[in-house]
């Protein structure tokens, strides 16, 4: 796991993710965090941070946080805006879409 670091354009860069780095690419799943709602979707092309979607979670005490999950593979994200997901379900798999230099998800939060 890295901290925010990214490589753009031949320079080291630093974003306040985390980088989630695969070892193995035989079956790099991701999974939700929490129980939460599909609220965006990005395409490899649309912004640095490749395919990748961003879920919305609501808890009972009305605190709302957002996650985003980056540099999904190509073809691989499993929901839609507007689907409802649960903690645990698998909503895509890692990649190295648009500034990924390696097989990883970056996830904010």
């Amino acid at each position: 796991m890295a901290i925010g670091q990214t490589h753009l354009v031949g320079k080291l860069a630093f974003h306040s993710g985390i980088d989630l780095v695969v070892r193995s690419k035989a079956n790099p799943k991701i999974c939700a965090v929490a129980d939460g709602l599909v609220t965006m979707r990005t395409f490899n092309g649309q912004t640095s941070y490749g395919n990748g979607i961003e879920i919305m979670h609501t808890y009972e005490n009305g605190v709302v946080i957002f996650t985003f999950y980056a540099h999904m593979k190509d073809g691989s994200i499993a929901v839609n805006v507007g689907d409802r997901v649960v903690a645990g379900q698998v909503i895509g798999e890692m990649g190295r879409t648009r500034s990924s230099n390696r097989w990883s998800s970056s996830f904010w939060s």
